[in-house]
């Protein structure tokens, strides 16, 4: 990897991070996901990823990024039908912009990305549903977009 690929690379990951604190933020005080924020979150990761792969001629990146959020899309909008209307289409939408963010960096990331959103949930709504009933609601986006940082932590380790 070159200089200009690391910075790039870097400006993705504050990208990232940056649309995943104002869509978290939001979504736990209105449990909503906004279209507007997750357009931005997608562009941007989106034009990044490509620009990383246009500097680096490696198409790597690139096609993992589509892959990644084609498949995050399909397994999300599936676990929404099948369910109890427990996951919003504005979930569905984020799994896109996860798997947009994680394909870009490997299969690895990828497939622990699948399954560590719920994970990361379980936690919290079995101490909502405990305490408030299983009729209660939790914000899942920020789980969501916290399993991004968590899995490039676990990935790198591995």
């Amino acid at each position: 990897m070159t200089a200009a690929n690391d910075v790039i690379a870097l400006l993705c990951i504050i990208a990232y991070a940056l649309i995943a604190i104002r869509i978290s933020v939001y979504d736990t005080r209105h449990q909503l996901v906004r279209n507007s924020d997750l357009a931005i979150g997608l562009g941007a990761v989106g034009t990044l990823v490509a620009v990383r792969s246009i500097f680096s001629q490696d198409w790597g990146p690139a096609i993992g990024a589509v892959i990644g959020a084609v498949s995050m899309f399909s397994v999300f909008w599936l676990v929404g039908k099948l369910g109890r209307d427990q996951l919003g289409s504005g979930d569905v939408g984020l799994a896109a912009l996860l798997g947009l963010f994680l394909g870009s960096w490997g299969v690895t990331p990828l497939v622990i990305g699948w399954a560590l959103p719920f994970a990361l949930a379980a936690g919290p709504s079995a101490l909502v549903w405990w305490r408030h009933g299983r009729d209660s609601h939790i914000a899942f986006g920020p789980f969501i977009l916290l399993s991004a940082p968590v899995t490039l932590l676990i990935a790198s380790v591995s």
